[in-house]
């Protein structure tokens, strides 16, 4: 049986985990494990990470380029 079970959930020990923040802990955690394998590609949690916020990047990239025009 858990004996943490009838513990209060407070944010001292407790933290609900998006998809976002999943993946930023993931890459702190276990930097070099694999995230990715596919095909001819096999990326680490670090890359996956690093390649999400590029992303996430060049998009507020485009969306503020298309509102100035």
């Amino acid at each position: 049986m858990n004996k943490y079970k009838n513990l209060n959930k407070t944010t001292a020990n407790y933290s609900p985990l998006t998809p976002l923040t999943l993946l930023q802990r993931s890459a702190r955690v276990y930097p070099n494990k694999l995230a990715v394998i596919d095909d001819d590609i096999n990326l680490s949690y670090r890359e996956l990470y690093a390649r999400c916020r590029q992303m996430a990047s060049a998009c507020l990239l485009y969306t503020s380029d298309a509102a100035d025009e």
